[in-house]
């Protein structure tokens, strides 16, 4: 629905973070500049667990070292 989110940016402003403009959760980070190898996020939570129960889950410590938390499925 148009209109129905609200975007924002802060430390270094290279991703842009998607919210919802009702109650404010977080639904997807992208980049600012995409390029051909460009990733995104996208909030699990948003989805009924049944719709993610076959997806592999990585934990990544994304907050300070950027490496995988788990062992590579």
């Amino acid at each position: 629905m148009p209109g129905a989110t609200d975007e924002y940016m802060w430390g270094d402003k290279s991703l842009k973070f998607v919210r919802c403009r009702s109650c404010g959760c977080i639904t997807h980070w992208e980049p600012v500049t995409p390029r051909e190898d460009t990733k995104m996020g996208v909030n699990a939570r948003n989805f009924e667990p049944e719709a993610l129960r076959s997806i592999p889950i990585r934990l990544l410590d994304g907050a300070s070292t950027w490496k995988y938390l788990d062992a590579a499925p």
